[in-house]
């Protein structure tokens, strides 16, 4: 039974509520669709389970959900919290402003507040801010023996920053895998292509360039747009990015729209910097947290019709990613 959570591999915790399913201190379930997430406590994502745990635990949160009285409800979600500190989150059939707001701002808020608790402390890793050369600049003025301390750890977090591994690529040939670190993100493209899917994920990593389309894409896309979105957003945000979604069977569209919408073909060149054409950093905040949202849905939607062998393969590399991180 899988344990960490697959997008930022941190620990799901455990319950002694749940006989059938002991993971995580929040669960989220549709009985009617038959969907049981575990949502994670660091990054507030949903975590969609393997469909032959999922049955006897939905009917467990249900059993336990009517049990309980309700701390926060509307007409299709609600909330409650056991005794022993297990959280449950029952969802009915929201409309999709709804379930958008409950699934996705506190993992955009959080996102938001992290990334301003810590601006001026350290540059990005492409480029330093202004914000930050400034500060560093009037530290070594006025405080002289203590700014060489904070300048030399800020020079290190962005180094540190700059080589974290964010995703891994499949190489054409053989079971190699190649590391996309944070320096690699700003040449991330989405395109568009004449294949099945309709559009294709031009990534550089450390032994080169690569394209993805199908399954393959979209995990490492995934990885990608945390990462790229890690300023958040607000509720004006998610409210655009809802809209620019519109309805729930237009999520797979939503990816062709965006790969057109890069007006890009291949042989054509930009007389100022074809970089920036299809670059997923240059879009706006809106269309990059619908591109999340969208990503999550075509996986979840591939998990119920019976194809779980991509939820299996993207949990799998949650795990590895977790153990690899314990050896550190």
């Amino acid at each position: 039974m899988y344990s960490t959570c697959l997008f930022c591999t941190s620990h799901l915790g455990s319950n002694e509520i749940i006989e059938a399913f002991p993971v995580g201190r929040r669960l989220a379930f549709d009985s009617a669709r038959g969907r049981l997430w575990v949502v994670c406590k660091a990054c507030f994502r949903w975590n969609l389970t393997p469909v032959e745990e999922r049955w006897e635990a939905i009917e467990s949160c249900e059993r336990s959900f009517r049990s309980t009285p309700m701390r926060v409800s509307t007409d299709n979600i609600g909330m409650t919290r056991l005794r022993e500190g297990l959280e449950l989150v029952r969802v009915g059939s929201p409309l999709r402003p709804e379930f958008a707001s409950w699934r996705y701002l506190p993992v955009f808020e959080k996102r938001r507040w992290n990334a301003l608790s810590v601006a001026g402390a350290s540059a990005p890793a492409e480029k330093p801010g202004w914000t930050s050369t400034m500060w560093m600049a009037s530290s070594l003025i006025l405080f002289p023996p203590f700014a060489m301390f904070t300048v030399a750890g800020t020079i290190r977090d962005v180094y540190t920053h700059r080589l974290k591994t964010y995703a891994r690529v499949p190489a054409e040939v053989g079971s190699r895998t190649f590391a996309v670190k944070a320096y690699h993100l700003p040449e991330a493209r989405l395109l568009h292509a004449d294949n099945p899917w309709g559009w294709v994920l031009e990534v550089e990593h450390e032994n080169g360039r690569s394209e993805l389309s199908g399954p393959p894409a979209q995990r490492v896309l995934g990885r990608l747009l945390v990462a790229i979105n890690a300023t958040g957003g607000t509720q004006v945000d998610l409210d655009r990015a809802v809209n620019l979604l519109g309805r729930q069977d237009e999520s797979q569209d939503f990816f062709h729209r965006q790969g057109r919408a890069s007006n890009w073909r291949r042989g054509r060149r930009y007389w100022w910097d074809d970089s920036l054409v299809g670059a997923l950093k240059n879009r706006a905040p809106s269309a990059r947290l619908a591109l999340e949202m969208a990503l999550h849905e075509n996986v979840e939607r591939a998990a119920m019709e019976g194809e779980l062998q991509q939820l299996q393969e993207a949990w799998q590399e949650a795990e590895e990613i977790a153990a690899i991180a314990d050896t550190l």
